[in-house]
């Protein structure tokens, strides 16, 4: 985890600002990428600067204690956090970095049992004041009927049996099995892509990134991507793929975003959403998270994927959700969320004479923040005008020739010799 997340990370149970305690760095070098700066780095292991926000807890005036002066900002590109805890003076939570991945669930989703052994693991690097408070702090429960397709999601490694079930992350999105896969997936991609109109530094985040591999491209292109997932073996396998210059990656649940209200310009769901049990209050929460006027872009399977051989297999052997969409589904989901102006898109490719080919096999969808609720009103535009077609070369030469005064000799000349025959 680069300390510059923390411009976007915030606590999902209170959306107050988070601390970075550091245990471990790793060397992390790279070119300083001009995009939004982070004035809270650390200067190493121990607690990191505090937020500006007033200490409202008894580990929130803790924190302020013992927090260390920041480091110049230009630090963010040099190191990354291997391992430490984001914690939250306003509300007492604590969430873990494991292995340079912060994961940052809602607390009904989280393993206690899981956490507090991983924490007494490293307590002895931690100040002690610290690690009594976090241990007091008690998690709350909540109702969500789909929490039982989350920790499906969550616990999905222990369900694998099959020991090429996740090779295709490795080099994703190539496949060398399925090279017609890999295809669908850039194309998929190249349809997308300008419809969340981003421009140098724009931050797009990534909900339901898997192996990131769409989050990896936008870093490559220049903007500041951010891939959440709520499997972290996914991002685990993009880390190892991506190496040390590599987007912004956490745990997350889509329904609880832990990210911070008005601070990204676009939210992409590249075959995710259908996974995503309750859709409203996903919606509400992309809605949260997305500056005025910007776009959330679903790229979904379709409304009968459920029905599909692969999606029920999917469903039965490791508990997942896989419900497909179609258009009138996508803006009921949005209804009440501030999100509107619902669009599906295609692109086709075509020529003079032949049938258009779709290049996407998915379904594309665009909605808007602050726009009317609903399915966009697209006017039905008249078929273009079919324009005369222009007169071959020769045709224009002699209707040229016929109007200039030789034209009268030459239809003499025409008349004579066609009588010569007769």
């Amino acid at each position: 985890m680069r300390y510059s997340l923390l411009n976007f990370v915030v606590c999902p149970r209170c959306h107050g600002d988070l601390t970075c305690v550091t245990v471990s760095e790793i060397e992390c070098g790279v070119f300083p990428q001009g995009f939004k700066p982070f004035d809270r780095v650390s200067t190493g292991p121990g607690v990191g600067p505090v937020p500006a926000t007033a200490a409202t807890t008894e580990l929130g005036a803790a924190l302020a204690r013992l927090a260390s002066p920041a480091a110049p900002p230009d630090r963010n590109y040099e190191v990354a956090v291997e391992t430490g805890v984001l914690t939250c003076g306003a509300c007492g939570a604590w969430f873990p970095i494991i292995k340079c991945i912060p994961e940052v669930l809602s607390d009904h989703l989280r393993n206690p049992v899981r956490e507090q052994e991983w924490l007494a693991g490293i307590s002895a690097q931690l100040p002690p004041e610290l690690v009594t408070l976090w241990n007091a702090f008690r998690l709350r429960s909540a109702v969500d009927a789909g929490a039982h397709h989350k920790l499906a999601e969550i616990a999905l490694p222990a369900s694998i049996t099959d020991p090429f079930f996740w090779g295709p992350g490795h080099a994703a999105p190539f496949n060398l099995w399925t090279p017609e896969h890999t295809w669908h997936l850039i194309r998929n991609l190249v349809v997308a892509e300008p419809l969340l109109q981003l421009v140098r530094a724009s931050v797009v985040l990534d909900v339901g990134s898997g192996y990131s591999w769409t989050t990896e491209w936008f870093l490559r292109s220049g903007y500041e991507p951010i891939g959440m997932d709520i499997t972290r073996e996914y991002l685990e396998i993009a880390i190892h793929r991506i190496g040390i210059n590599r987007p912004h990656l956490l745990v997350g649940d889509a329904e609880c975003l832990p990210i911070r209200e008005n601070s990204v310009h676009a939210v992409l769901g590249f075959e995710a959403f259908h996974h995503i049990p309750n859709r409203p209050a996903a919606m509400r929460e992309f809605s949260r998270v997305l500056l005025d006027d910007r776009p959330v872009l679903l790229v979904e399977p379709g409304g009968a994927h459920e029905h599909a051989a692969v999606s029920i297999e999917a469903m039965d052997k490791y508990g997942t959700l896989e419900k497909g969409m179609d258009l009138a589904d996508v803006a009921e989901y949005a209804v009440g969320s501030g999100l509107g102006d619902c669009r599906q898109h295609f692109m086709y490719r075509t020529s003079a004479g032949l049938a258009p080919v779709a290049l996407t096999a998915n379904n594309v969808y665009t909605l808007r923040k602050g726009a009317p609720e609903g399915i966009a009103a697209v006017p039905v535009e008249p078929p273009p005008s079919v324009a005369t077609p222009a007169p071959p070369p020769q045709s224009a030469f002699r209707r040229a020739v016929m109007q200039s005064p030789l034209g009268p000799v030459l239809k003499r000349l025409k008349q004579l010799l066609v009588g010569s025959r007769t």
